[in-house]
């Protein structure tokens, strides 16, 4: 008697969905710089204000802006920078209207303002926003929310770095969760925006001291009293 040979198959659904597996790269992280002009140096300027969107054309690969900007929609593994090169050293506005990831936010050149209806942005990795020195060598300056209802979210926490001022402002709660860690520099919380000024960071946030400061500006329409933890 011959022996008999058995066939292993797999099913169709169980194939197709190895075969997509394989077939889907795992998305990478990314080094993003803000840029509005293209492959020219720098990041358009002194003030380059502009949209942030899915899909935009306002982040740059390279550190110094030279290269031509892609179509990129930012994720929760990219770092990203303000801003390519080295000119924009003023005061500019980015509008967020709609809801953006980012593993970290790193401020190096000039006074950024990001806000815009529904705008949100969510940390990933350990939730850093660096805000730090100019190239002149005075701490720079950030406000997220920019008297909108831009917020960060995210359940990793907030983590405060660098020597200059984050600055939060909006006319709602911050979701973030997992922690507000202010390890240097100024934390700003501005109530002045808030229509009931309890909280403007979600209650549960542990607050801890590593080197920063955190200060309060109240609203002077009700009882300005945030609880932390």
């Amino acid at each position: 008697m011959k022996p008999r040979l058995l066939s292993t198959r797999l099913s169709l659904p169980l194939a197709s969905a190895i075969a997509a597996l394989l077939a889907t790269p795992p998305a990478s992280a990314a080094d993003l710089y803000w840029d509005i002009d293209g492959a020219t140096a720098g990041a358009g300027g002194t003030a380059p204000s502009d949209f942030w969107t899915s899909g935009g054309t306002t982040w740059s690969t390279n550190s110094n802006g030279t290269d031509a900007t892609a179509a990129v929609t930012t994720s929760a593994t990219d770092d990203l920078y303000f801003s390519a090169g080295v000119n924009a050293s003023g005061t500019y506005t980015i509008d967020l209207s709609s809801a953006q990831n980012a593993k970290s936010l790193t401020f190096h050149d000039g006074n950024v303002n990001i806000g815009g209806t529904s705008g949100i942005i969510t940390l990933g990795g350990t939730g850093a926003i660096d805000v730090a020195n100019s190239l002149a060598g005075t701490p720079n300056s950030v406000s997220i929310g920019d008297n909108t209802d831009t917020i960060i979210a995210g359940s990793v926490g907030l983590t405060k770095l660098g020597v200059g001022t984050l600055t939060l402002n909006s006319t709602l709660v911050h979701g973030v969760t997992g922690g507000l860690n202010v390890n240097g520099g100024t934390l700003a919380l501005n109530f002045t925006n808030l229509a009931t000024p309890t909280n403007l960071i979600n209650s549960g946030n542990d607050l801890n001291y590593g080197g920063g400061n955190i200060s309060i500006l109240s609203n002077t329409a009700g009882t300005t009293n945030p609880t932390f933890g």
